[in-house]
């Protein structure tokens, strides 16, 4: 049965002011999202469609342009921003104090700090201590079962190990992010979300890569998930409307 609550979290991946429609981690590949169900490419018609059509209003950001250092969506982040009742959750390249404030001025409601850009873990602490605690959420990025970072602690290190150590450090909200299976139908992780969730029980888990529809979401949820990023489900019909309404009317 469902925990409450979770949260169905839809992603925007964006890549010169566009969405692209992400598959297995390979950016290079990705292109132009364009969906029947939610159109595309245009992120804030995407947002628009979705709150209408699906209600969701909390949804996942990533700036593919700043995490791979060739630019930025920022300002496109600040208009996503002004969609009334929208909680964003931006991952934008953050690897130092500095750029989280200008990701939380621009409007996110959360600034995430992924292991794949942080570069140490002093930042992180400093992170913590000066901004709200709430508003910072670490992702675990990971590749083949291994965490991706270039804070060489982290480097190729199980996402359960870092999990713990970031817990530690007083992270509130982990997200377990498995490159490989975003956008492909997969089915999560179900092995490294029982791992990440033993090694730190008191965080708020957001799963993330290969989710399906409200079975998957079912497991997640009794796994003790917080919520779970939903991108490819969403876009290609698989998840739909009804679906999910009566997965969250039921809880089962």
């Amino acid at each position: 049965m469902m925990l409450p609550p979770f949260h169905v979290i839809p992603v925007l991946d964006l890549r010169g002011g566009q969405a692209v429609w992400a598959r297995g981690g390979r950016r290079h590949e990705y292109q132009p999202l364009r969906s029947p169900v939610v159109g595309g490419p245009d992120p804030s018609e995407i947002i628009a469609t979705i709150r209408s059509r699906f209600g969701l209003t909390r949804f996942y950001v990533a700036d593919l342009d700043a995490i791979e250092g060739t630019g930025s969506n920022l300002d496109l982040v600040a208009d996503l921003a002004r969609h009334p009742g929208v909680a964003l959750l931006v991952d934008a390249g953050v690897a130092d104090l500095a750029t989280a404030r200008r990701v939380l001025e621009a409007g996110a409601t959360y600034v995430i700090v992924g292991s794949e850009t942080l570069e140490d873990l002093e930042a992180l602490e400093t992170m913590l201590a000066s901004l709200p605690r709430s508003a910072v959420v670490f992702s675990l990025d990971v590749r083949s079962g291994r965490v991706l970072s270039r804070c060489e602690p982290l480097q190729g290190a199980s996402p359960a190990t870092v999990a713990g150590r970031v817990a530690a450090l007083g992270v509130p909200t982990l997200i377990a992010l498995e490159l490989q299976r975003v956008g492909t139908g997969a089915g999560p992780d179900l092995e490294l979300l029982h791992a990440v969730r033993a090694a730190a029980p008191t965080v708020a888990l957001l799963a993330g890569g290969g989710v399906r529809g409200v079975d998957d979401l079912s497991a997640l949820a009794d796994l003790g998930c917080a919520g779970a990023l939903v991108g490819t489900a969403l876009a290609s019909g698989t998840l739909t409307p009804a679906a999910l309404e009566a997965w969250r009317t039921t809880g089962a």
